[in-house]
Order: structure tokens, then C-alpha cells, then sequence
């Protein structure tokens, strides 16, 4: 605005709060201009908040029956998640199965005996091995923390060391691998060789390993004489028929079988019925034929003796046996039994630490007392699984070790705790052995429906509300929504009534309602045909409570006892209800929520409905922006105007007054004269 001002003047005739009061008047057009753009920009605000919520409810929606579903997710349920969780991907089928943890996997962990604080980790080249992968590096000599944060830099995802304080003045080094499977043991070479015998993280070997090929010549007898006929050797393996019996001397003896192990392969063979064919009928005695005799060219035979048998009683078959139990270990006049196994063909690896059973070892026996099954038996395995060539760790936390289960009676071995192979679709994670299998069941993720259709009806429910709101100017609309902030409170008394009357919003908050309350046809019929039946309904719970008017609006309610109840006994047609192919062509086609998504599109869609009412408004904001910025300038010139003529104004009337002033001092001269 204009400025000009007379000094001298305005003091008298205060004309600028006239100008003032006069531009105050022509500002009302302008303030009016200025109100109806905030007006438009609250109902764009406004439009927008409907598009979001709008979005969300279809999103939620398109959700509920789309590639994604919740109703084709699946969960894996452990009955002891101490031992065996699972997780389960939507292509894993509803099964049970039975799984026991025999062995979880193990990487190397060996640490170090105590050293003092000024230890120093001689230079040289350090050589490490993961399996088939190796670290190298040159190292320059230094304290145990510097040759430590040496191995990290370096050793990536495959070799960490760390180093403990065990005393005041010692410390230990721990070297592991972080890769677990018997294939991935830890190695030392060069001056990672020295520097581990020097630390005491290696030791040297003992000559306590064993390889014992289970040849007839070397069985000996056990409880009862040898029947070696029992017995046969085929392709480096012993087959040892029903009833065999037999020991295998370990030659020499172990006297001390700490930290040593037993392996072996073993598998059954089942004979079938065959095993158990009744004996034939005795045949009786053998009776000479008659005799004849020739007379004259006549030939008379004599009749065949005949001798009556008794009836003949076949004995009872043998009782079938079925006894899993069927190795030993022989530890001086000790007999210690073996782990039982699978009765079945499947080849089974038993891998055993054997101080967990005997303190030394003489003899492994066998004993096959199962009447329709072959026993096989592989060259056994006595060894340090520790061992790296000549030496061993001295001090192991861990050992790389794979893990091993029995899946259905079938022995699985892998070299890690997590197994995504066996079950299609389904990953296990081992936590511990158990001598008891694990119950695994796969199940819908029942759970996770539930918490999308409670998510459904919110979004629902809140788009509900604030077309409630708009379209309405009764405060009780607000009054009864509980959930709401003071700030979420405060926005929706300004936006009560904005859009009363309002056709759109009027006719979708219609449309919503009706889409919720109409029936679907799902396989259960008409026993689950409207979400009222699965506890989704504006009043699940009556009026008994008394007149609820909140009720009367159209919000959804569930009832959880209700909807738990539909989701266990028929999880199908509740899918159904919000989804469904009717033509079997692969696409959903029918369905609350899919009939609700296609007709919330249009009006959230680029181009669609909202957008082009959006559109609309920016249109009138622009031109009441061009109006207040034509307006504003006006005003200026205005003010301009108003300025220049009471300027004029105040200018004449000041040559006025000094031309009055002149003629009184004129007068008081002439006066003064006479």
C-alpha cells in the first residue's frame, strides 16, 4: 500500500485513518476472496483425507482376496520349540510329520591355553582352512588383540578370533570357524601351525584311531557258539541273518576312549513273508511196488500195499520279532547296548560319542534276533572328529560336526541347522538333540487371517466416520467415536457438516453399507453366506444393552468367538466369502471384498472420481488467486488515489489557511498604523 503522508497536516485532519477506515471497506471483497480459497483448500484437504482412507480400505481389501491372501498363508507349529521351530511358505502343504533332532550342526571353536598379558604372536604367514576355503596372510608379529583384529579383517564370514581376559595377567584366544558341517573343519598351516602348537590351541595326536572291516574271519563268538552260516560278507558290508550272533574284537582294546567316537552304516533288509512258509507234510514211508506174475502170456499184478497215516498237525510259525536293539559294545565284562535303530531299509549312519556309554572299549557285538530281517553292517569308525592330521585341538568349545535327524524314520544328515530341502515349502531350525521325536504339524496362519479382517474393519470403520462426519452437522457423530485425540477431535468439529448433502459421499457410504450386508455364495452355502454369519455385522451383539445410535450408522462390529469358530471349522468358504473364482478361470471374480475393491477403484484411481473433483478445486483456487493477486493490486491503486486526493485536499487547504494568516496580519498592520 501507498505511504504518501504531509507533514504539518495530518496531524490536524487525521487522514490517514480516514484513508484507513476507508480501505477497511474496500478490503471486504478481498477478505471475502481470501476466505472461499481456504474454504476450497479445506475441501481439497478434505478429498484428499478421503482418497487415503479410500486407498487403504481397497488395498486392505484387494489384500483379502489377492495373490497374497492371508487365507493361503501356512505356519508350522512345534510341540517343543526347545528342540525344533519351523517356518512355513504358502506352498507347503497341510501335513504332519514326525521329526527327531539326533544331532544339531556344529562349526570349530578352539580356544587356546592361558597366556600372559606380553605374549607376543610371532611374524610370518598365517594359513587358515574352512573346508575347502583358505584365509592367508602375512602377519608382522604383535600383541593377541592386534593378531586378532589381524584374523577379522580378513576373515570375512568364515574366521573370527576372539580374546578373552580368563585371568588378571592371562588372557585366552578363541579361533573359530563361522561355517558349521563336518566339511568345513577348521585347518592350521605354516605359522598358523606354530603359533597353535605354541599357544596350546593344538595338540599332538595319539594312535587312537581305528578302522575295523567287519570280515567273517574276524567274528568271534559272543553268548553262544559262532554259527558262521548265519553270517555273509557282500561288498564290504556283513550281512548277518535272523538269529546271527557274533563279536567283533577292536584289536587293540582302547583303554581310555575319551573324546573318540564310534561311526558306522547300518540298514535293514525285510524278508517279507517269506521268512515264516509253513513246513510241508512228513511223506511217510517208502513203500515197494507190488509183485506180478506171467502165465501162459498172462500177466497178473499184485495190488499195492497200503499203510493208513496219521493226520498230519503243521507246528505253529515262529513269533514275529521285531527288535531294533542289535549292537553292543564289549567293555571288559561290561555289555553296554547302542542306541536302537530304525527298523527300516533306509541306510542309518549311527555316529556316536562313545565316553557317553563305556570308559573303554574290547569288542563291538552284534545280535540279529528280528525272524523276517537281514542286518547289514558297514566298516566301523573309531576317531577323533577334532583331529587335523597329526595333532588335535586341546581345548574345543565346538567341533564342526553336520547336524543329523530322523524324518519318518529316515536318517537326514546336512551341514547346517537350518534345512529348507526336506519339506517342500517348509524350513526347519534345529536347537538341540532329543532323544523324543517332534511333532511338526503345518497349519493355515489362522492367527494372521484374523488380525487382516480386524484390520479390514478398522479401515472400514474409519472411512465410515469421516463421511459421517462431513455429511452431518449432529455432534453427536463426534461424541461417539471414543478413539479419538483431542487434535483428531478438534479437526472433525471443523470439518462437521462441510459436504452436508453431498451426493458422492451420500452414495458411496450407501454403496459400502450394501456391499457389506449382501450374501455371496461360497462352497458351505447358505450356512456361510454373509459376514454376519462369521461375526462381521453392524450389531453383532443385539440392543438388548439398550438404544445404541451409533449402531444405527452402519460400523462394523466383530465378534471374535464367532469368527475364531469360522476360521477353524471352515476356513475355505470364509476365504470364499471375500474372494472367489465362480468360472474357474483363475481370476477372482466374485465376493465382498473383491466387489468392494472394484467399486472403490473408480473413485480413487487416476483420473477417477476424487482426482477429478481434486482437479476441480485446484481449478478455483487458481482463479481466486488470480482474483485476490488482481484485487491486491487494486487496493494499491486505491490507496494511491485516496493518498494523492486528500493530499491535494490538505494542500489547499493549507495555501487556505496561510492566505488567512496574511490577510490577519494585514489587518493587525493596518490596525496598528492608525
Amino acid at each position: 500500500m501507498s505511504d504518501i503522508s504531509i507533514p504539518g497536516v495530518t496531524s490536524k485532519l487525521q487522514t490517514d485513518k480516514m484513508i484507513e477506515k476507508l480501505m477497511e471497506l474496500e478490503r471486504v471483497p478481498l477478505e471475502r476472496l481470501e476466505a472461499d480459497r481456504d474454504l476450497l483448500e479445506d475441501q481439497k484437504k478434505v478429498w484428499r483425507d478421503v482418497t487415503q482412507r479410500l486407498s487403504s480400505l481397497r488395498d486392505t481389501a484387494r489384500t483379502l482376496y489377492g495373490f497374497e491372501n492371508p487365507f493361503q498363508s501356512r505356519i508350522a507349529n512345534s510341540d517343543d520349540e526347545g528342540v525344533l521351530t519351523a517356518t512355513a511358505t504358502r506352498q507347503a502343504a497341510f501335513d504332519s510329520s514326525s521329526v527327531q533332532v539326533i544331532q544339531t550342526a556344529g562349526a570349530d571353536r578352539f580356544l587356546s591355553a592361558s597366556l600372559p598379558d606380553d605374549y607376543k604372536v610371532p611374524e610370518g604367514t598365517y594359513r587358515f582352512t574352512v573346508g575347502e576355503k583358505e584365509i592367508s596372510f602375512n602377519y608382522n608379529g604383535g600383541s593377541l588383540n592386534d593378531f586378532a583384529s589381524s584374523v577379522n579383517r580378513r576373515g570375512k564370514d568364515l574366521l573370527r578370533a576372539q580374546v578373552v581376559k580368563d585371568t588378571s595377567k592371562t588372557s585366552v584366544i578363541l579361533i573359530e570357524s563361522l561355517v558349521s558341517g563336518e566339511a568345513n573343519r577348521l585347518g592350521f598351516s605354516e605359522t598358523a601351525e606354530t603359533f597353535a602348537l605354541e599357544s596350546g590351541i593344538l595338540r599332538e595326536m595319539k594312535g587312537d584311531s581305528r578302522e575295523i572291516q567287519p570280515a567273517l574271519e574276524a567274528l568271534r563268538r559272543w553268548s553262544n557258539p559262532l554259527q558262521k552260516e548265519l553270517f555273509q560278507s557282500e561288498g564290504g558290508f556283513l550281512l548277518a541273518t535272523p538269529g546271527a550272533e557274533a563279536s567283533l574284537p577292536i584289536q587293540p582294546g582302547l583303554s581310555s576312549v575319551r573324546g573318540l567316537y564310534l561311526e558306522m552304516e547300518v540298514r535293514f533288509t525285510d524278508l517279507g513273508g517269506d521268512a515264516t512258509l509253513p513246513p510241508s507234510p512228513p511223506p511217510g514211508p517208502d513203500i515197494p511196488p507190488g509183485g506180478s506174475v506171467t502165465f501162459q502170456g498172462i500177466t497178473v499184478d499184485s495190488a499195492s500195499s497200503r499203510i493208513e497215516l496219521p493226520e498230519w498237525t503243521p507246528p505253529e510259525p515262529p513269533k514275529r520279532v521285531d527288535d531294533p536293539a542289535v549292537l553292543f559294545l564289549q567293555s571288559g565284562d561290561r555289555v553296554v547296548g547302542l542306541p536302537v535303530l530304525q527298523l527300516t531299509e533306509a541306510p542309518q549312519t549311527i555316529r556316536i560319542a562313545l565316553d557317553d556309554y563305556v570308559d573303554s572299549v574290547d569288542a563291538l557285538l552284534l545280535r540279529n534276533r528280528n525272524t523276517h530281517r537281514n542286518l547289514q553292517m558297514g566298516p566301523v569308525r573309531i576317531f577323533d572328529p577334532t583331529a587335523r592330521g597329526d595333532y588335535a585341538p586341546a581345548n574345543v568349545i565346538s567341533e564342526a560336526r553336520n547336524s543329523i535327524v530322523s524324518f519318518e524314520g529316515i536318517q537326514v544328515v546336512r551341514e547346517t541347522n537350518s534345512i529348507d530341502d526336506l519339506i517342500p515349502g517348509v524350513t526347519l531350525n534345529l536347537k538341540k538333540a532329543s532323544d523324543d521325536p517332534v511333532s511338526l504339524e503345518i497349519e493355515p496362519d489362522r492367527e494372521s487371517v484374523k488380525e487382516q479382517l480386524i484390520t479390514f474393519v478398522g479401515y472400514y470403520n474409519q472411512l465410515l466416520a469421516t463421511i459421517q462426519i462431513l455429511t452431518s452437522s449432529d455432534e453427536e457423530v463426534i461424541d461417539e467415536i471414543s478413539y479419538f485425540t483431542d487434535e483428531e477431535r478438534e479437526a472433525a468439529e471443523e470439518q462437521l457438516g462441510l459436504y452436508q448433502g453431498d451426493t458422492t459421499l451420500l452414495q458411496l457410504k450407501s454403496r459400502l453399507q450394501t456391499i457389506m450386508m449382501n450374501a455371496y455364495e461360497t462352497s458351505a452355502g447358505r450356512e456361510l453366506a454373509l459376514l454376519s454369519q462369521i461375526g462381521i455385522a453392524t450389531n453383532v451383539k443385539g440392543l438388548s444393552g439398550g438404544f445404541d445410535s451409533s449402531r444405527l450408522r452402519g460400523y462394523l462390529e466383530i465378534d471374535e468367538k464367532t469368527l475364531d469358530a469360522a476360521l477353524e471349522s471352515n476356513l475355505e468358504a470364509v476365504a470364499q466369502l471375500f474372494g472367489r473364482d465362480t468360472d474357474n478361470d483363475l481370476i477372482v471374480d466374485a465376493g465382498a471384498a473383491y466387489a468392494l475393491e472394484s467399486y472403490v477403484r473408480p473413485y480413487v484411481e487416476t483420473g477417477g472420481i476424487i482426482s477429478y473433483k481434486i482437479t476441480s478445486l485446484d481449478s478455483q483456487i487458481d482463479r481466486t488467486d488470480r482474483d485476490i493477486v488482481n484485487y491486491e493490486a487494486k487496493l494499491v491503486a486505491k490507496e494511491e488515489e485516496l493518498r494523492r486526493k486528500y493530499g491535494m485536499m490538505e494542500g489547499a487547504i493549507n495555501a487556505l489557511e496561510s492566505s488567512s494568516q496574511d490577510i490577519e496580519n494585514l489587518n493587525r498592520t493596518f490596525d496598528n498604523s492608525r
